[in-house]
Parts: structure tokens; C-alpha cells; sequence
């Protein structure tokens, strides 16, 4: 009779357990806090938009979290070439404190491309008027790329089942 109350004990706990564990790409909703340029790509911050719950309606991630992300910024340069961001999503904290790593789609943007518009007033306007300083148009800038306030990102998941600590 002993060995049947532990044996039931020791079940219930891995069910309960079993519970509040998220499995392998459960999606994980982020969104951007802040406004983020490619002239300003280190100040960028997101956060999980909404609660992340286990099987069982546990929350293992709060809304409002922070999630971290390496953000690479390329700033719009010279002959109309644009900026650009990529934003990898590598993890967030769980209620209990433990990190979780992400995984999924980056998110991505580019400026507007100035390329023709720079190259064509540099070289036809400079060489059509044989003015040189004209090809100084050259120099035009491409657009900065942006990822707006509240920016919703999809497609970012759990990359290994994680079980929260008792």
C-alpha cells in the first residue's frame, strides 16, 4: 500500500510539472518599444506583447517583458545606398527568473534606395554642364531603414522545451 501512495505521489508531481513547461516552438509575441533607426540601432528595445502561458493556463512569460536582441545597424550612405536593421530575438526571462532562448524569423528593414536618383543627377548633371562640383550629388544619402513604435513581430518561438523551477 506504501509503494502505491509514492508511486501516485511521484505521478501527480511530474503531471503537475508537466503542466507548466512550454514545449519547443511555442510562439513567443514581441513587439518593439521604441521607434528604431539605422542611425540610431543601439537604442533599441523589445518586449513580449502578450502572456505566454503553459498547457495547463500557468504564465511562464509576463506581458511586458523584455527581450533581448542583437540588433545590427547599417546607417544610409553615400551614392543612394540605403540603411538597413536585422533584429535577431536570443531570449527572455521567465517568471521564475530562468532565461529562455528564442529562436525563429529576424526582423528586418531596409531604407529607401537612392542609387539612381544619386548616380543619375551626379553624372548627368556634372558631365552635361562640365560643372564638376555637381558630381558632388554623388554624395546623396539613401534613406534610413525604420522599425516603428509597436512594431508586432511574429514568428518568434521557445528553441527548447523549458519546465519552470519549483
Amino acid at each position: 500500500m506504501k509503494r502505491h501512495l509514492i508511486t501516485l505521489f511521484l505521478c501527480s508531481c511530474s503531471l503537475a510539472m508537466l503542466g507548466q513547461t512550454l514545449h519547443r516552438g511555442t510562439n513567443v509575441p514581441v513587439k518593439s518599444v521604441n521607434t528604431i533607426t539605422s542611425k540610431h540601432g543601439s537604442n533599441a528595445a523589445f518586449a513580449v506583447s502578450a502572456d505566454v502561458k503553459a498547457p495547463d493556463g500557468t504564465v511562464v512569460i509576463r506581458r511586458g517583458t523584455p527581450v533581448e536582441a542583437k540588433v545590427t545597424a547599417v546607417r544610409a550612405r553615400g551614392c543612394g545606398r540605403p540603411g538597413s536593421l536585422r533584429a535577431r530575438f536570443l531570449s527572455v526571462q521567465a517568471v521564475d527568473g530562468q532565461t529562455i532562448a528564442l529562436d525563429g524569423i529576424d526582423l528586418e528593414a531596409e531604407g529607401r534606395n537612392k542609387r539612381g536618383l544619386a548616380i543619375g543627377l551626379g553624372v548627368g548633371l556634372g558631365v552635361g554642364t562640365l560643372f564638376v562640383p555637381l558630381l558632388g550629388l554623388l554624395a546623396i544619402k539613401g534613406g534610413q531603414a525604420v522599425i516603428e513604435e509597436g512594431t508586432s513581430v511574429r514568428g518568434i518561438q521557445v528553441l527548447d522545451d523549458f519546465t519552470l523551477a519549483k
